[in-house]
């Protein structure tokens, strides 16, 4: 799992400095496809004898992947449109929109040790 992160970031920088200008979203397919074999993985090493496929709403998990798959693909194309400087502030301040989010929906507190990190 480590050496695949490692693989994502460089992946992710080399687009970013135009290296690898023309893979975006060869790279974005990559990583979906990495996502998709580690879920099976777990999926098949984890579950229930009685596990029942016909109650799973198929329709809305295919929308929710199109829609995550298009996300990650338009990422990767703007980590190649933008600067290098620009992709690591975006890649730096992504806790705290999450921190925002928490404290706007689901009404979390943060200690100020935690902000501060």
């Amino acid at each position: 799992m480590l050496s695949c992160h490692l693989l994502h970031g460089v992946f992710t920088e080399h687009v970013a400095k135009d290296i690898l200008g023309g893979l975006m979203w060869a790279a974005a397919a990559m990583e979906l496809t990495i996502y998709t074999f580690f879920s099976g993985v777990e999926f098949f090493s984890t579950r229930e004898r009685n596990f029942k496929w016909s109650g799973i709403p198929w329709g809305r998990y295919l929308l929710v992947s199109a829609t995550i798959a298009t996300g990650r693909g338009l990422t990767w194309v703007a980590y190649g449109a933008t600067t290098y400087p620009t992709v690591l502030l975006f890649k730096s301040s992504k806790i705290i929109v999450v921190m925002f989010t928490a404290m706007v929906l689901l009404r979390k507190r943060f200690l100020a040790a935690e902000v501060k990190q």
